[in-house]
């Protein structure tokens, strides 16, 4: 699951962008934690097909599957349609899971 607000705007500074990572089987929240994850990561892609990554961490306690990444100066330049994805990864990595694939848009300001 992805979870954002839907009226970012190019520039905003503190938007957290969440993802859930959710068992196929049930679609129960997997838990992270349990899971021994120590690393994570919300993956970016802008309209122009530029990729960035970003260090996330749990929202919560990991328990609920949810990490998440709050934008800084300069993460959001770009309106258009955006795409995101949460990857995370044990120490060894010898576990790497990814998140399903996301969307939201990034709108224009009337001030340059």
């Amino acid at each position: 699951m992805i979870c954002c607000d839907t009226t970012v705007h190019v520039g905003t500074i503190g938007f957290d962008l969440i993802v859930q990572f959710l068992d196929c089987a049930t679609l129960a929240p997997l838990d992270l934690l349990a899971a021994g994850i120590t690393v994570s990561e919300i993956l970016l892609r802008d309209p122009n097909g530029v990729k960035a990554s970003h260090a996330a961490s749990f929202l919560t306690d990991g328990t609920d599957g949810k990490i998440h990444y709050v934008t800084v100066a300069g993460d959001l330049d770009v309106p258009g349609p955006w795409r995101l994805q949460g990857k995370v990864a044990d120490a060894g990595p010898s576990k790497t899971l990814y998140s399903e694939v996301g969307s939201f848009t990034v709108r224009e300001n009337l001030e340059p």
